[in-house]
């Protein structure tokens, strides 16, 4: 998955949270978080670095939300956020599988999240990500959930 380039993955570790300077204890838990707001800045470079996020001032509404996220907080955060519509997928043995859909498929901002190990990344590409090398196929999300 790494090598398709598909998801940014930011890491907010201890280690990468001090080397850059960074509050660990204030994002520890928060990579659903991080992964909305990698969605939101859609950076070219160093995307994966907390620095990149830790003054960032995010449109989106967090309030309420417990950390680490659930499936109730993901719902939480759509009731929060009406202009969202969240595509969750896992990973299982190498395999991308749906796991479900959160919000109105009508909304202007439609996020896809790979949720892996207790973590959660956005899915920058998720024709890159599902696709084979060569392949331009492309995949709808709101078909995959179905």
């Amino acid at each position: 998955i790494k090598n398709k380039n598909a998801v940014i993955n930011v890491n907010n570790s201890e280690d990468a949270c001090n080397k850059l300077k960074a509050d660990y204890d204030e994002w520890k838990d928060k990579c659903f978080k991080l992964a909305i707001m990698s969605y939101e800045r859609n950076l070219k470079n160093n995307a994966s670095e907390i620095r990149n996020y830790k003054n960032f001032n995010s449109q989106f509404n967090f309030d309420g939300l417990e950390y680490p996220v659930k499936e109730k907080g993901i719902k939480r955060f759509i009731k929060n956020n009406p202009d969202v519509f969240i595509c969750l997928y896992r990973l299982d043995n190498e395999k991308v599988i749906p796991n479900g859909h959160f919000g109105d498929s009508n909304a202007d901002n439609w996020i896809d999240i790979l949720f892996y190990k207790d973590h959660y990344m956005w899915i920058k590409n998720l024709n890159r990500l599902l696709g084979k090398s060569g392949d331009h196929s492309s995949y709808c999300p709101n078909c995959l959930h179905k």
